[in-house]
């Protein structure tokens, strides 16, 4: 199957710009009413792009890892394709975009004249750099596009406003973080010549676990001297003190616990590996910092996902599964590559480029 390149758009803090081809010719009814709110419809044109450009993106990554038929399959293990889990998720975001916009005059959200300006040059931009089979496959009219770029803009507005409400404010305390340096040698086996696993014989075994008391021995100031010079990488990992994570092994977390700054391990047998590790730092700020971020980015997003589930619950958006069945991810897109997206002439003769430094010094 011959895949469609399609051009993506370039749209403020929205998207960024491209090209997609696809083969088949299959289309919805634009005009229908794939669901129904309380004092508006939603057609299905604007769900048909929104569910087709976000297959773009996935088609872009998994066509080359999984093949053309992963769509059909069943990746999450939970009994459905992919297709059905990504059209839940697109209806779901729908949904949560258009209660959104219901409530923008709480949050102080308007869209300006001026970014109306934008998004329609956009959708204009996304209709004349697109082949034709890809526009009509995705049912893409600048009125749809133009809809969902306004609908994405408003969703953007939105969390900002909701996650400015976050407390800022994390303590050493709650972000501390231990710094260790590593080696992890794999038991977990080797692969043979046919490129098929072979499980470690014992005496292979104690040979990596020879290596590892070596290193182990070799005491934390020769810590990376002696790595090198057994062919071992040292990486490093940060954590909290008395927690667990999913990144590292617990018997390596535990070990961790017990050394000061500046010690090095024994050899640590986990699971399927063995580890060595050195303390740096029984505080690290620099890690501890970065933490603190994380923990500040994690707030927002469970105070964005809690106001959201809640503006939902009472938002009507009652969808007919019938017209939604006539979405399908069966034909295949591609993003066409950066340069030859850049060559692209604009109705004027001028490149995307050279149109991107007009826009540019309008807005000086």
């Amino acid at each position: 199957m011959k895949a469609k390149k399609v051009a993506v758009f370039v749209f403020a803090v929205v998207m960024g710009t491209a090209m997609l081809t696809s083969c088949g010719s299959k289309t919805v009814d634009a005009d229908a009413v794939v669901a129904e709110m309380d004092d508006e419809v939603v057609r299905l044109g604007v769900a048909n792009f929104m569910a087709r450009y976000t297959q773009s993106t996935y088609d872009s990554a998994y066509v080359s890892y999984f093949g053309e038929e992963y769509w059909s399959q069943d990746m999450s293990g939970e009994g459905k394709t992919m297709e059905a889990d990504v059209k839940k998720q697109i209806l779901d975001n729908l949904k949560t975009y258009y209660a959104l916009e219901s409530h923008m005059d709480e949050y102080d959200v308007e869209i300006t004249k001026k970014e109306m300006e934008k998004i329609n040059k956009a959708a204009k931009t996304f209709i004349k750099d697109n082949e034709k089979d890809t526009i009509k496959l995705m049912s893409a009219t600048e009125r749809d596009v133009a809809e969902y770029l306004r609908l994405i803009t408003i969703q953007h507005k939105m969390q900002k406003k909701i996650e400015a409400d976050v407390d800022t404010k994390v303590s050493d305390e709650e972000a501390a973080q231990r710094t260790f340096s590593y080696v992890r040698i794999s038991t977990a086996g080797t692969t043979d010549e046919n490129g098929e696993n072979r499980e470690y014989s014992e005496k292979e075994l104690k040979s990596l676990k020879a290596k590892a008391q070596i290193l182990a021995d070799g005491g934390a100031e020769n810590f990376e001297k002696t790595a090198e010079a057994e062919g071992f990488q040292v990486e490093d990992f940060s954590y909290k003190a008395g927690s667990e994570d999913e990144e590292m092994a617990k018997a390596v977390l535990e070990e961790a616990d017990k050394l000061k700054e500046g010690e090095n391990s024994g050899v640590i047998e986990a699971e399927d590996a063995y580890y060595v590790i050195r303390l740096d730092s029984e505080f690290d700020k620099k890690a501890t910092n970065e933490k603190k971020e994380e923990i500040v980015e994690e707030r927002k997003s469970e105070l964005y996902k809690k106001v959201c589930d809640d503006l939902k619950k009472d938002f009507k958006f009652e969808v007919d599964k019938n017209v939604w069945k006539s979405v399908t991810f069966k034909e295949l897109f591609e993003l066409k590559a950066e340069e030859d997206a850049a060559q692209e002439k604009t109705d004027d003769g001028e490149t995307e480029e050279d149109t991107e430094k007009i826009e540019e010094k309008e807005e000086s």
